[in-house]
């Protein structure tokens, strides 16, 4: 009986059973996995089985993709340390783990998906991995280098996501749902981590950084808690929120972004809630084009342009942030025809640089200084 799950030999349909482990080799497969990788298999459970990719040993798989096709849900995937040029379409419930320190295992897809989980009801696990989507031609459609869609729920943790070819992360779609955690999402042509067209997910305790549009993206009725995350560097907006998304963006650092730190637009409606929003290129928090609302608590700083500025048809409610330092000659802007609740704000500089307000303006406010 081997001991870890076989390549086929045969071409005959029997032989992809003949690759899968089964119960009696169970115990000796799990502690050769933990010899060969300490700790990889912790949380997982005792009766469920474990198939290990390692091209340089016969007895392995020689691909990930092979391996998926081989467990069953609950089963576990090892991905030994290597460079992996495949696209994996994941259609059950099972880890997938790369093995060795964070970034020993690669894996590269050309400008379509390199992870997609798009089954309803499937709800997986993607660790340890370096995602790379790369490109070859500049009018390729902008995918997502992982994309959970179509109802799945998607845990991806501890992983480094990158994308040449168009945004890093996308969770898509009523009943998707994605808990995006512990990663760095880094140097995307598109957005770094998008949710859109009513998914929800927690995203927390990742590094978003360098991406060409917005670090994270709330669109189209999108509901997530964004929390905890360090959202910098990035050419658009830190975070924005737009067509009805909504959302939680609670605890993150979100600093040195070329546009605003927040952007609040098209009737999205997030709460904001004890941020630090510095060191922008731009506005620190912008809610325009009819943006909605809540701002509340943060400390907002050192930012190129307005601290919070409400333009044309914004109507948010600013309320007990810490707004100072800035470079651009107002903390506090508002736009003729901007609505909203401005109050209970401590607004930390010259006097006649804090609040800039038209003469026709429809403002109800009550701000302290």
């Amino acid at each position: 009986m081997p001991l870890l799950s076989l390549r086929p030999h045969d071409p005959q349909p029997t032989s992809v059973l003949a690759r899968c482990v089964v119960p009696p080799a169970r115990k000796k497969l799990r502690r050769l996995a933990q010899m060969m990788f300490p700790g990889a298999l912790t949380g997982t459970q005792l009766h469920t089985d474990v198939h290990i990719v390692d091209p340089s040993i016969p007895e392995c798989f020689s691909s990930i993709r092979a391996a998926i096709a081989c467990a069953k849900p609950q089963d576990t995937v090892l991905i030994a340390p290597g460079t992996y040029r495949e696209r994996l379409d994941i259609d059950k419930p099972i880890d997938i783990i790369g093995m060795g320190p964070i970034g020993a295992v690669t894996i590269i897809a050309v400008d379509g998906p390199v992870v997609a989980v798009t089954s309803s009801r499937v709800a997986c696990r993607v660790a340890k991995l370096t995602i790379e989507q790369q490109s070859l031609s500049e009018g390729a459609p902008m995918s997502g280098a992982v994309r959970c869609e179509g109802g799945a729920v998607l845990v991806l943790e501890d992983c480094h996501v990158t994308s040449a070819a168009g945004h890093c992360i996308v969770i898509k779609g009523m009943d998707s749902c994605g808990y995006i955690l512990h990663n760095m999402v880094s140097n995307g042509k598109g957005v770094g981590i998008l949710v859109c067209d009513h998914a929800r997910g927690l995203i927390e305790d990742n590094d978003v950084v360098g991406n060409s549009r917005a670090g994270v993206a709330i669109l189209s009725g999108a509901n997530p808690v964004v929390r905890l995350n360090r959202i910098h560097a990035g050419k658009d907006a830190g975070v924005l929120v737009s067509e009805k998304g909504r959302g939680r963006i609670e605890e993150n650092d979100i600093f040195a972004n070329l546009r605003a730190g927040v952007a609040i637009l098209r009737e999205g409606s997030p709460f904001v809630s004890r941020n630090r929003i510095f060191d922008g290129f731009d506005s620190g928090v912008l809610v325009c084009e009819q943006g909605k609302g809540s701002v509340v608590d943060n400390d907002i700083y050192a930012n190129q342009m307005a601290g919070v500025a409400i333009g044309h048809g914004g109507a948010s409610t600013v309320k007990g942030n810490t707004i100072r330092d800035g470079s651009g000659g107002s903390l506090l802007c508002l736009s003729t025809h901007s609505r909203g609740l401005i109050c209970a704000n401590v607004i930390d500089q010259d006097p006649g640089a804090i609040l800039h307000v038209p003469d026709v303006c429809y403002l109800r406010s009550r701000s302290s200084t």
